[in-house]
């Protein structure tokens, strides 16, 4: 950021060398190369900041004040330290003692510099007496900054044309600034006297800062090709500040030569634009090098073919070559020595192809161009945000002759009472090369009236000409409304004395729809005290401190941001005194023309100090917020209220509680009245607090399930509802006006879910030093949407194909949309063979998915080979986001299978014959017995019962060592008949058998 100007402290050889008009300091054949050899051996001096001034203000790469300092040979160290009060004391700037870098400085960023600071002092480890300051400095962070990209290793590129007087020692100079609008000056700071002035690329629309690059001549500079570092210390400086960086050269050698057609393919070959990139041995560009081209195009022929030089490579590497007048080859050569002429044995070639063809209308389409799906309708009053583009066959531009583009709005307002409207057909301004403004929506696009709040379709298309078609783009929506800027802490807040506050805010739509990102917020702090906007460093991503009191501010996702104030500490002896401030918060209209951001009522935006916006009412209303930097109250104890938000969902058989179905935590934090009764504490309003949760996340606040905030990506239409927008597993809050704090708590994905469907949260809040924890038990049971799904063998089941005779355990896992394990969710059971069958865990063929800890739920077994395929039907209920982002319900069956199961016959002999024996004793508990062959001992036996067909497990043993075991049936239908079966499984030397079917009452 700031950085050098005058060189303070040189050698007086150095200053009278460099007082000597056009003899460049350290030029002669005798001088090191080092940078430290432009300071005595045990003296520094100061490269950076000496331009009088130092700023924050962020210049594209940092927000802090660089420090810069040459020092001589035995220098090894150097301490910084500033003075407030013109040097009569001097502080040491905390962390500020640094080495020499590998280029040959002492570098330093301060990224907190001391309000009132006005000069600064560098002391190296040589002694006090070798200190130098920069004299006078002012810190103010509204100077504009410049910033020098650090290069590192940098190319020196010796052009060898004496011939055309452009010889030199050549290097590109890189930087970022944050102001477009002063001129930029680089110089070589420790060699010679050169300097350039560098091109400043013209800002984005609503940046802050953007690149510039420099050719820099540093001719005369003392490269010494031995084994000394060849270093060299930049400066760049505009009107404010500088910025002084230093880098090691090497010389470069040409490698290769690249072009570039802008566009292969052209209708108007007049018009082509060919790059030219010209790189090194180590493929790094190459500035100031000689382009050539050849008149005979195509290829290289011989070494003397006619050419003629076109210019020399910027500070990209690159020239742009736009003299072409006709399709064709054309042939380049960068030229690496001081003869015009392409050299076959020296220089570099290479070739570019630009084709021609007759352009025919293809496509027209509509560009939004920021991307925006919400406006502000103030926003809608200029004509900067859409454009409507036709293109050709080959999809470039097309300038229609015969047609201009054409385009409507379809308006359907928010209010019932209010129809829908659609304009007319408008003719769009035409900007040429194929493309279209879409101009501004007045009163007079909407029924002689204000736009209003609303849904918008805007639809573009290329008229019909001589039967040619109409064409029509894909239209584009979007949803416009007033806004306005709150502060999430309502219009007061408490901050702590001393300390540090974060202000946080939100411009959203007045019907809360949705938040405005990527606008600009003017903010402005002032206060009865000390208190003041943080410094630059401290401030969040988006804020721009630009002096004052004064910050620019540009809104993050969902029109979110934040800001951070300050009250300086006091000595330890010192009372901390109360005060107060006010926050205010303006929003910023575009411009009509160009999305740069005009001047509003708080008359201090910096940008370009235009005039105030007269647009509609609402992103322009003024938000201010009361802050209180005050010793905290003491805490005595906090509330946390668990609310169920998903109330609709719970009228569906939903739990409180559970994956994609989150809960509002309420916080309540009670100070301490003086007396032992805590029912009368006092509620804390504005006192800040912190919610951390140890799993799931945290989520904006909400009083019901349609003011959840879904996340990007999930909020569409028929998207899975239950996604919500994530802020993490901390966030700090305030109880705000009302006393109370509130955010949601929400759990998707957890392995505790599988095992028993259950994951308990805990939720921690502190505030004051008081800590309150709760847990809250999140379910999976009722799922929202039914994930993937599966049918498939129990662990430890046979794998392949099965003997006849042996059991075969499944499970049914059905997963989530978060991809949680669910268990007991209801599924009927079928199966495709006649000869195989199955049982289930639960009456009628149902079974009941499992957890990782379950038993199989469904069985399947054969008495002869078959080939069998289960299937599992659901009809679980389902969430989707509906048009108004909220739940909407549906239901759906799903049809989950397994593999095929290949049933084969057994292989053993000796059939165990099984008989199953019963008397009828009435209401009394039944009694079966299996007789089975002795051989048949130590075999698994099921006794079932047959129900509405279907057998269901009853029990299960194994038989003794006569082959037979006994069964006790609880008698459930009194004197009724119950019919039983068996089977006995098999062994290693007895087949599986299934005996006969005894009915008893």
């Amino acid at each position: 950021m700031s950085s050098s100007g005058i060189k303070r402290g040189l050698a007086a050889t150095a200053v009278s060398a460099l007082a000597v008009a056009g003899l460049p300091f350290l030029a002669s054949s005798a001088s090191a190369t080092p940078i430290s050899d432009s300071a005595g051996a045990n003296q520094i001096w100061f490269a950076a900041p000496n331009n009088g001034g130092m700023s924050t203000k962020s210049d594209g790469q940092n927000t802090t004040v660089s420090l810069s300092v040459v020092g001589g040979i035995n220098v090894t160290s150097v301490s910084f330290q500033y003075t407030t009060d013109a040097g009569t004391t001097w502080t040491q700037i905390p962390g500020a003692t640094v080495a020499r870098n590998a280029d040959g400085v002492f570098r330093y960023d301060w990224a907190t510099p001391v309000a009132g600071t006005n000069e600064l002092r560098a002391t190296p480890n040589t002694g006090t007496g070798n200190a130098m300051t920069t004299g006078s400095v002012t810190l103010n962070n509204s100077l504009e900054t410049v910033e020098l990209s650090t290069e590192g290793a940098l190319g020196v590129f010796q052009a060898p044309y004496v011939d055309s007087g452009d010889d030199g020692d050549f290097i590109a100079v890189h930087g970022t600034t944050s102001t477009d609008a002063q001129t930029i000056t680089v110089q070589d700071y420790s060699h010679t006297s050169s300097s350039a002035g560098a091109d400043i690329d013209a800002f984005a629309a609503g940046a802050t800062s953007g690149p510039f690059e420099a050719v820099l001549n540093i001719i005369g500079y003392p490269y010494d090709p031995g084994t000394d570092p060849n270093q060299i210390l930049l400066r760049a400086s505009n009107n404010d500040t500088d910025d002084a960086e230093a880098s090691t050269l090497y010389v470069q050698t040409i490698a290769s030569i690249t072009a570039t057609p802008a566009t292969q393919q052209r209708a108007d070959p007049a018009n082509s634009e060919i790059v030219l990139k010209v790189l090194d041995t180590t493929g790094k560009l190459v500035a100031h090098a000689e382009i050539g081209q050849f008149n005979d195009q195509g290829t290289v022929t011989t070494a003397d073919d006619v050419s003629s030089i076109l210019g020399y490579t910027d500070a990209n590497g690159e020239f742009l070559d736009d003299t072409q007048t006709t399709a064709g080859t054309f042939t380049y050569y960068v030229n690496t020595t001081d003869t015009d002429a392409y050299n076959a044995g020296t220089d570099k070639s290479t070739t570019a192809t630009v084709t021609s063809y007759t352009p025919a209308f293809s496509t027209v389409s509509i560009v939004n161009e920021r991307n925006r799906t919400v406006f502000d309708l103030d926003e809608l009053s200029d004509s900067d945000d859409f454009t409507v583009v036709f293109k050709d066959q080959s999809g470039n531009g097309y300038q229609d002759p015969n047609v201009d583009a054409e385009y409507r709005y379809v308006i359907d307002p928010t209010d019932p009472t209010k129809p829908t409207f659609t304009t007319g057909w408008i003719s769009a301004t035409d900007l040429g090369s194929g493309k279209y403004t879409v101009g501004a929506l007045t009163t007079a696009s909407y029924n002689g009236g204000q736009p209003p709040v609303g849904n918008y379709t805007l639809e573009a298309r290329r008229p019909n000409f001589l039967g040619s078609g109409l064409t029509n783009a894909t239209p584009v929506t979007f949803h416009a409304d007033e806004s306005d800027i709150v502060f999430a802490e309502g219009t007061d807040a408490t901050a702590p004395v001393n300390g540090e506050f974060t202000a946080t805010g939100q411009l959203t739509l007045n019907d809360g729809t949705a938040g405005l990102a990527g606008r600009l917020i003017e903010i402005q702090f002032s206060s009865s005290g000390d208190s003041a906007l943080a410094p630059q460093a401290s401030q969040p991503a988006g804020v721009t401190l630009i002096g004052g009191g004064f910050a620019e501010v540009v809104t993050g996702a969902g029109g979110s941001f934040s800001v951070v104030l300050t009250d300086p500490d006091v000595a330890p002896n010192v009372t901390p005194t109360p005060e107060d401030g006010t926050l205010s918060a303006y929003g910023v209209q575009e411009s009509a023309t160009d999305g740069t951001w005009l001047s509003n009522s708080l008359g201090q935006n910096s940008t370009n100090g235009g005039n105030p916006d007269s647009g509609y009412s609402g992103a322009d209303d003024l938000a201010e917020l009361d802050v209180h930097f005050k010793a905290q109250a003491a805490v005595d104890s906090i509330e946390i209220d668990v609310n169920d938000l998903m109330t609709d969902l719970g009228a569906h058989g939903y739990s409180v509680a559970g994956p994609g179905r989150p809960v509002e935590l309420g916080v309540t934090v009670y100070g301490k009245d003086g007396d032992t009764d805590p029912s009368n504490n006092p509620q804390l309003s504005d006192y800040p607090v912190t919610v951390t949760v140890d799993k799931g996340f945290l989520s904006p606040d909400a009083q019901d399930q349609d003011d959840l905030t879904l996340a990007a990506g999930h909020n569409t239409t028929g998207d899975l509802f239950g996604f919500y927008k994530s802020l993490g597993q901390s966030q700090a809050l305030s109880t705000g006006d009302n006393g109370d704090a509130g955010i949601v708590a929400a759990m998707e994905r957890d392995a505790g879910f599988d095992t028993d469907g259950l994951s308990t949260m805990t939720v921690t809040v502190t505030a004051g030093g008081v800590t309150k924890t709760q847990t809250i038990t999140f379910d999976a049971t009722a799922m929202l949407n039914q994930g993937s799904s599966t049918l498939e063998r129990a662990a430890g089941a046979p794998t392949g194909a099965v003997p006849v005779g042996q059991d075969l355990d499944f499970r049914l896992l059905v997963h989530d949309q978060f991809g949680n394990l669910v268990g007991d969710q209801e599924a009927r059971v079928s199966d495709d063979s006649t000869v195989a069958d199955f049982t289930t865990d639960e009456e009628f063929d149902t079974t009941l998915s499992d957890y990782t800890n379950s038993g199989p739920g469904v069985t399947a077994f054969s008495g002869a080979a078959a080939t069998q395929t289960l299937s599992a039907v659901m009809s679980p209920s389902g969430v989707l986001v509906d048009s108004n982002g909220d739940p909407g319900y549906n239901n759906k069956n799903v049809t989950i299978t397994s593999e095929p199961i290949d049933w084969v016959a057994q292989p053993h002999v000796d059939p165990a014959s099984s008989v199953l024996l019963g008397t009828n004793n009435g209401a009394k508990a039944d009694k079966l017995v299996v007789n089975a062959p002795a051989k048949a001992k130590g075999a698994v036996v099921k006794l079932f019962k047959i129900v509405a067909g279907k057998r269901k497990l009853v029990s299960t043993d194994v038989l003794d060592s006569q082959g037979d075991r006994r069964f006790t049936v609880a008698d459930k239908n009194g004197a009724k008949k119950t019919t039983y079966v068996a089977v006995v499984q098999r062994t290693a030397t007895t087949k599986a058998d299934t005996t006969n079917k005894k009915s008893v009452n």
